[in-house]
């Protein structure tokens, strides 16, 4: 049923012949644009990790930035394995809702293509991060 549906709504705007051609001076968009917002987004990983709670910060920075096994993490920190990989996973579910809470992405082509701040107060931040990790 949904490949009919599908299908049947690419016919359609296959058959209209109904469109403006698009100018051949259109600027192509660069590809540096993607790499540019990652550095951007760099920045602001590392100040955005200690908003968490050190329950969960310290274990996600063991793992992420200093690339320690969650044994390791486990024996280092006196945890129980699962305990260890809970806290991991926590800290990276809390760190994405930080993130997505302060600013708004357009992901195309695998990567970030843009992203704005969601309001004034992330916009005070997000500058404010830039100025001191820059």
């Amino acid at each position: 049923m949904y490949s009919i549906t599908k299908n049947t709504i690419i016919d359609y705007y296959r058959k209209r012949e109904n469109y403006d051609e698009l100018p051949e001076n259109i600027v192509e968009e660069r590809d540096d644009y993607v790499e540019e917002n990652h550095q951007d987004i760099a920045k602001c990983i590392v100040p955005l990790l200690q908003e968490l709670p050190e329950k969960y910060r310290i274990p996600l920075e063991l793992s992420e930035l200093e690339e320690i096994s969650q044994q390791d993490i486990a024996s280092k920190l006196g945890l129980s394995l699962s305990c260890a990989k809970s806290r991991v996973q926590r800290g990276r579910h809390k760190l994405r809702e930080i993130i997505l809470a302060c600013c708004d992405f357009e992901i195309a082509n695998g990567g970030i293509t843009d992203y704005t701040p969601r309001n004034e107060k992330a916009l005070k931040y997000y500058d404010n991060m830039r100025r001191r990790f820059t």
